[in-house]
Formats: C-alpha cells, structure tokens, sequence
C-alpha cells in the first residue's frame, strides 16, 4: 500500500527522489527473480520430460538425450537456428566417426592417425578456444562411434536414438519456451572480449590427450567406461593448463558425488524407470535446485567453475544409463566411481608431467635471454 501511495505521489511530484529509486530496485529485483524462477521451471521441466519420455518411448540410449539437450534449452529464447547448427554439427560428427570407423576397423593405426589430423585441422578452422569448447560433445561423440565399431558395437541405433530424441525434444523446447518466457534476457549486453588464438603447442597438447584417450580406447577392452572420455575431452578443450588443470581437480568432487547421488536415485527407484511418478518428481526436484544454486549468485559454488551444472550431468548420465529393466544394480555405479578415479589419476600426473615441461623450458629461455 505504501508502494502505491508513493507512486500516486509520484505523479504529483510530492515524493523525493530516494524513494522512487527504492522502489525502482525493489522492481527490478523482484523482475529478476521472476525471470530467474522462470528459466529454472523451463529448464527443469524440459530435462524431466525429455528423459522421461525418452524412458516411455524405450529409447535404446536416453542417455543421449543429456547430451542434447543443453543445446535446446540453455539459451535465453528459442533459436531455431542455433539449435539446427548445433544438432548438425553432432550428427556430422556422429556419422564421420561411424564412416571411419566401418572403412578403417582393421586399421587401428590410420584410423587413430587420420583421426589426429582431422583434429589438428580443426582446431586450425576453430582458432579460438572459447569456440573450440562447443566441439567438447561433437568430438566425444566422433570417439564414440570409433570405439563402438572397434569392439563390434553397431553405431546406426545411436543415429537413429538421435533422431527420435530431436523429433520431440525441439518441440518440447519450443512449448518450454512459450509457457515459460525471458522476457528481458535478450536485452542484456554482450560483452566483448579480445582472445588470442589457440598456440601450436598448446594444439598439440589437446590432440595428444584426446589421442592418447582414444588409443587407450580402441587397443584395450574398457568400453563401459567410454562415458569417462566426455571427462578427458573436456579437460583437454580449455583454454589453458590452468583451466584444464581445474577441470581434473573437480572430477573428485564432481563425478564422484553426482555418481553416489545417481545410485541413490537408482535406489530410491529400485532399478526400474517405470515407476514414472516418482521419476518424473526426482528428476524435478533435483534439477531444480541444481539450477536454483547456478542462477543464485550468492549460493554458487565458488571454487568449482560451472559446479552446479557439471554434477547434473554427473548425476543424469549414470542414472540413464544403468537405471533400466535389469532391477537395482550396484556395480556398474561402482565401476563407473573406480574408473573416474582412473581418469583423474592419469590427467593428474600426464598435467603435472606437461606444467613441469613448460616450467623447465621457461627457465631455460629466461637463461637464455640473461
């Protein structure tokens, strides 16, 4: 009430000014948290339903749903376009992985080393490596269909499973979008910033970690873990060692947590998927309180860049993947912990062997220069 006297007031040109502005804040942030509360609910009720669906349709790989659905969602509005360029670019790289693959599977050599060029080239087409981590899913999933044919794995279900989950999950996202607005998102400055170019060492320090992962890959037998290779991409495409060294601290923190929290849900669901109520208000909730803390600034993870959004695919990726008609299953969440923590042992020490190198190096020229 004393708002609106105020405002009345205003229009007379009996209120000071202290107070018009206070009451402009108090709108502002109650405008933004409606807009916050507003994304959240979209974001939350798309993920739900895209896997819950997904589950219902008997998806053979609902697990690839996770994957795309960042693309559909996680803008402030729905851009058609984007989201087409985006879904292109993982079916290109998805069927380029299954064409090298089926014409080279018994070359392992040349398709590893035509695989290492194909990279180079297009870390030289991307540049920048703020574009180059928006290829993280793409290359994962060129890897994955290697690995796939290698072991004798056919790749036409994950094409297919691709394909069904983009003839209903853009749609959902649309409707998402309608029910659920930003209204004044789109209105928010970019700001933008210089970015030098991805050096030719630096080059060769991505191709030869994701190089080094996939040999491990195709030569040794560990294909239940091939989801881990999402965690080594994604550490090799940052920016720099000490971007990429942070990724590696956060897989402790990061994939083991959002691993316990998926069997706890695998619990709570006793293994099937078709209890679809309390799927559907599991799923809801998780995420949206994941989303809640990344929105909030003061409930952030301030350690861990990007925290809140890592452990939800942390969480959703071994719970679509091992949550099926099988019953409650413990160890496929305790194999997917123990290689986690493979993951980070390896990254661990290949990066502290490479900070080493370039420490020695740097001294040398310092040296050299004296």
């Amino acid at each position: 009430m004393e708002i609106l006297l105020n405002k009345c007031d205003a229009a007379n040109g009996n209120v000071p000014l202290y107070l018009l502005t206070k009451v402009t804040k108090m709108n502002d942030t109650l405008m933004n948290k409606v807009i916050m509360n507003r994304a959240i609910t979209r974001v939350s009720i798309f993920y739900t339903l895209s896997i819950v669906l997904g589950e219902c349709l008997q998806l053979s790989q609902v697990v690839l749903c996770v994957l795309l659905a960042p693309a559909i969602i996680s803008g402030s509005s729905f851009n058609f376009r984007v989201i087409f360029k985006f879904i292109t670019r993982l079916l290109v790289f998805l069927l380029l992985g299954l064409l090298v693959g089926e014409i080279f599977i018994s070359n392992q050599f040349f398709m590893l080393m035509l695989s290492t060029i194909s990279l180079f080239g297009l870390i030289s087409i991307v540049k920048k490596p703020s574009a180059l981590i928006t290829y993280s899913t793409p290359i994962f999933l060129y890897c994955y269909a290697i690995i796939n044919l290698t072991h004798g794995i056919t790749v036409e279900s994950s094409v297919m499973v691709v394909l069904q989950a983009i003839f209903y999950m853009v749609p959902l996202g649309w409707l998402c979008f309608k029910l659920f607005p930003s209204y004044n998102e789109a209105r928010i400055p970019v700001i933008e910033t210089t970015e030098e170019n991805i050096s030719v060492a630096h080059a060769i320090g991505i191709v030869s970690l994701i190089s080094i992962g996939l040999l491990m890959f195709i030569t040794i037998d560990i294909i239940d873990a091939i989801f881990c290779l999402s965690v080594v991409i994604n550490a090799s495409l940052r920016s720099g060692l000490k971007q990429g060294r942070a990724v590696v601290k956060s897989i402790i923190p990061v994939q083991i947590s959002g691993c316990i929290i998926a069997l706890a849900f695998h619990w709570l669901l006793l293994g099937h998927q078709n209890r679809v109520l309390l799927f559907v208000v599991l799923l809801f909730t998780f995420i949206f309180t994941i989303y809640y803390f990344s929105f909030n600034t003061e409930l952030r993870h301030k350690e861990i860049p990007n925290f809140e959004v890592s452990l939800l695919n942390a969480v959703l990726i071994p719970l679509t993947l091992y949550t099926g008609s099988n019953g409650f299953m413990l160890e496929p969440f305790i194999r997917r912990c123990v290689d986690m923590t493979s993951v980070w042992f390896i990254l661990t020490l290949l990066l502290t062997c490479l900070a080493y190198c370039l420490a020695k190096r740097h001294h040398q020229v310092m040296s050299l220069n004296l």
